[in-house]
This record gives structure tokens, C-alpha cells and sequence, in this order.
């Protein structure tokens, strides 16, 4: 098991709060990337944590929010479903962009919130990945199709969500579904902020650190 030290450099990024040489690091995914691309990715990303050994954590950095992000909850998911959920200790995920159709009564935020920094009253996500993974209800492409049984044995995980974003509402439903399957899980929510506010260091640092902090304890466990 690997574990090392954790310290946030004076000038960081999310990606680099682990601080570990593994294969994942700084490889984003674009949110448009279609399902069986970003399937071959999930693969790549779990031969990856093979060639890692046991890794703390693997955060949903969310880099550019609108356009890109690592899938934490889909490779989750996919490692469950190929029974390689040990090769990871925890899960973080930041601002989860996860349901695929807003906006919905059971994620009011996506109402409330849209055109917060998000405008997501429209088919562009679905479409993007692939409409038939979405009609499919394909948890792989959208994890908020996810079941209880889906998600038992997930490792601790944290749902970190942002006050005033239009995703809020379901993060918090998918960190609820976590506890219902008995995860040890940890939902999180940053007041005042909007979508991603973490990565926008230069204007609101002391949120990106707090968040770097949480992230960094989170890894050492």
C-alpha cells in the first residue's frame, strides 16, 4: 500500500493535492466525450491504479468545470462492476455532474440555481456522451441512474457540492443513495459558492485551500 505525504504547494491545483506519481494525475475527461471513449478511458484509468498499487483517493477535480472532469463516480462504478474495487481506499468528488437531464423535480437546485455560472436547461449533456447511453439509463455515463445495489461496497467516499450550483441537488441524492447502501460516506456542502468555485483560486483562495485541506485529510484517512 502507498501511502505519502500530503502537502499542498504555496501555488496549487486540486489535481495536485494527493501529491502522488500515478498515471491518473492531470489527465481530465471533456464532458462531451462519448460513452465508449470515455469507457476505454475508465479502463485506462484502472490499469492505471494497478500499476499505483493502493492509492489514497481520486478526486473529481473538476478543471474547467463546464468542459471537463475526472469521472470519480463512474469509475466507481466501473471498478464495482469488474470487481476491482480494491485497488482504491476512498473516493472525492467535487460538484458531481451526474444526472443528465435538468432540470427535474427530485434536484430542485437545477431549477433554482440554473444560470449560475451553469445553463442547463437543454439535451446538450445527454447528446454529448450519447443519447442512447442516457435512455439506457447507463449509470457508467450518468451515475445518478445508479442503484443501492449498484453502490454497495463502495470504499468511504465524499460528496463535496456547492451551494449556489444547479448539480447541488443531485450530488447530495447520490451521497443519500451512499448511505442507504451503507458507504461510509461524507456529504459536504461549501456556502456561497457557485459550480466549481475551488478551482478559482486566484478569486476566492481561501475556499480552494479549505477545500485542498479537507481532500488532503481525506487521502492521509
Amino acid at each position: 500500500m502507498i501511502r505519502r505525504r500530503v502537502e499542498p504547494p504555496p501555488a496549487f491545483g486540486l489535481t495536485d493535492v494527493v501529491g502522488r506519481a500515478c498515471p491518473l494525475r492531470g489527465r481530465p475527461l471533456r464532458i462531451v466525450q462519448p460513452l465508449k471513449p470515455r469507457l476505454r478511458s475508465l479502463g485506462h484509468r484502472r490499469r492505471g491504479l494497478a500499476g499505483c498499487g493502493h492509492i489514497p483517493s481520486l478526486a473529481d477535480t473538476a478543471t474547467s468545470v463546464e468542459r471537463r472532469r475526472e469521472p470519480t463516480l463512474a469509475l466507481g462504478l466501473k471498478l464495482k462492476q469488474d470487481g476491482d474495487l480494491g485497488l482504491i481506499r476512498g473516493l472525492y468528488a467535487l460538484c458531481p455532474y451526474i444526472a443528465g437531464q435538468w432540470p427535474t423535480a427530485e434536484n430542485p437546485s437545477s431549477t433554482e440555481n440554473n444560470g449560475i455560472r451553469l445553463d442547463l436547461h437543454n439535451n446538450r449533456g445527454a447528446m454529448g456522451y450519447g443519447i442512447e447511453a442516457f435512455n439506457d439509463r447507463n449509470p457508467l455515463a450518468w451515475p445518478s441512474f445508479a442503484t443501492v445495489d449498484d453502490v454497495t461496497g463502495f470504499p468511504p467516499t465524499v460528496i463535496s457540492v456547492n451551494e449556489c450550483d444547479p448539480l447541488r441537488d443531485e450530488g447530495i441524492n447520490f451521497y443519500r443513495l451512499l448511505l442507504q447502501a451503507g458507504v461510509a460516506a461524507r456529504g459536504r456542502e461549501v456556502l456561497g459558492t457557485m459550480h466549481g468555485t475551488e478551482t478559482t483560486i486566484t478569486a476566492c483562495p481561501e475556499i480552494s485551500r479549505d477545500t485542498a485541506r479537507d481532500l488532503a485529510a481525506f487521502a492521509r484517512g
